[in-house]
């Protein structure tokens, strides 16, 4: 048998490990960790997504030389420069828009119909060569596809969104007491900044659920 964690009003704990199986039990929930069991009323998902793997000749070596991932962070730096921005994600068709204020030269390409096959430069980006034409550019912003782990979504039988977990204004999903934040919920916007605004807005909802329940 597992130690069980009993979370308290004034003690926190923290655990650096991955929860493997979350099922409802009676009006609360039971996580599984390869150490421990742990009983909580309410549950906060921020399990993010990750990028697929990118092997595309070039990006390695000018990534953070021209190749970005967070157009927020670095677009400014290429400012009325020629830009590219890569991928079909919904990241990318937001980060195109923002790109658009800083450059009237941006490239859109979906890394689908036209794909991009390799990254020309030395110590910096000068070219994005497509199976279509080559473009010169300072900047490529690369939001190839993403991934969100569906394994605990579907167990819990989430409601989802073009893969997205569905919250109300609240951050709750279809779920009661669980709660869904960051880069795993549909929204418009998928910065740091927004899963930190979403973590202390949850963390209200919560208190204020907690005190009705």
């Amino acid at each position: 048998m597992f130690p069980k964690i009993l979370q308290t009003a004034n003690k926190i704990e923290l655990i650096n490990e991955e929860v493997f199986s979350l099922v409802k039990k009676n009006k609360q929930f039971l996580a599984h960790t390869s150490t421990y069991q742990i009983l909580a009323d309410f549950v906060v998902l921020a399990i993010g997504v990750s990028m697929k793997k990118i092997t595309t000749p070039g990006y390695n070596h000018l990534l953070n030389k021209g190749i970005s991932n967070c157009a927020v962070c670095d677009g400014y730096l290429y400012r009325k420069k020629p830009i590219a921005v890569i991928g079909n994600s919904i990241i990318a068709k937001h980060e195109y828009n923002y790109l658009t204020s800083l450059s009237d030269r941006v490239y859109r390409i979906d890394n689908e119909k036209e794909k991009v096959i390799k990254y020309i430069g030395s110590n910096h980006l000068e070219k994005v060569v497509t199976n279509k034409k080559t473009y010169e550019v300072k900047a490529a912003f690369v939001y190839d596809k993403e991934i969100l782990d569906q394994t605990l979504i579907q167990r819990l039988k989430l409601k989802t969104v073009n893969g997205r977990i569905l919250t109300n204004q609240h951050y709750q999903t279809n779920v009661k007491h669980i709660y869904a934040i960051g880069d795993a919920i549909k929204k418009d916007l998928y910065q740091v900044v927004g899963a930190v605004n979403d973590a202390s807005l949850v963390s209200a909802n919560i208190i204020r659920a907690s005190k009705n329940a």
